[in-house]
């Protein structure tokens, strides 16, 4: 606070990082929702719609990215030995969004694979997310983080379909708009939005119709 000048911390609230614990708890605890004619509680997750819900997701496998890569950049410091140009990739153009991964790893390559699992405790490589994790009922969970893998010339990732493609030789990375509601056989006769009755904050619906309309200014623009 002390090195922030006081005008630009108008319109802030400040809080310490026991308190801003406390209040995510809230919200985790306290998860409702009606299906059925019933009031249900969510015992795991937090139901979509919430505002911090996607930070929440960001945050905590931030921390398992975040802290692979420190091991990485130590072990550089340590040993001399410098990064091999595939984890170079990796740490550097890796992007994530709540659940989805973007990577790009060198052609032929299988190495990628031995940094997605954390597999010290067993004697195994170094990796990201951990093979285990204890739930709440304290049951062991195992790859609680598990991945969908896409590896080729093709992935999806967010609104966007992401394709390798050569040209008269010349190889480029391109992309195109995808909706996974209407191109996902499994969305189907599926209600695809909010009901406008929902409980949901009218911010939440607004900013479905705001990304409708981006989608729709998306696939319509040159």
């Amino acid at each position: 606070k002390g090195a922030v000048p006081p005008q630009e911390l108008e319109g802030y609230v400040l809080v310490d990082a026991e308190t801003l614990g406390d209040w995510c708890q809230i919200v985790i605890d306290n998860s409702y929702f009606t299906f059925g004619g019933k009031v249900w509680q969510m015992v795991e997750g937090y139901p979509m719609g919430v505002a911090c819900g996607p930070s929440f997701a960001d945050v905590y496998l931030a921390f398992y990215e975040f802290s692979f890569a420190l091991r990485k950049f130590e072990e550089v410091r340590v040993t001399g030995v410098p990064l091999s140009s595939g984890l170079k990739y990796l740490l550097l153009l890796l992007r994530r969004y709540i659940d989805d991964i973007f990577a790009i790893v060198d052609k032929g390559s299988e190495e990628w694979k031995d940094w997605i699992w954390d597999e010290r405790k067993g004697g195994g490589s170094d990796g990201i997310y951990p093979t285990h994790l204890v739930n709440t009922a304290g049951e062991m969970v195992e790859r609680p983080m598990a991945l969908t893998l896409e590896p080729g010339q093709m992935a999806r990732y967010l609104d966007l379909l992401v394709e390798i493609k050569t040209y008269g030789g010349v190889t480029r990375l391109r992309h195109r708009m995808y909706d996974k509601r209407s191109e996902m056989q499994a969305f189907k006769g599926i209600r695809k939005f909010p009901h406008r009755s929902s409980v949901l904050d009218d911010s939440v619906k607004s900013r479905v119709i705001d990304n409708e309309v981006a989608r729709y200014d998306k696939r319509n623009s040159g």
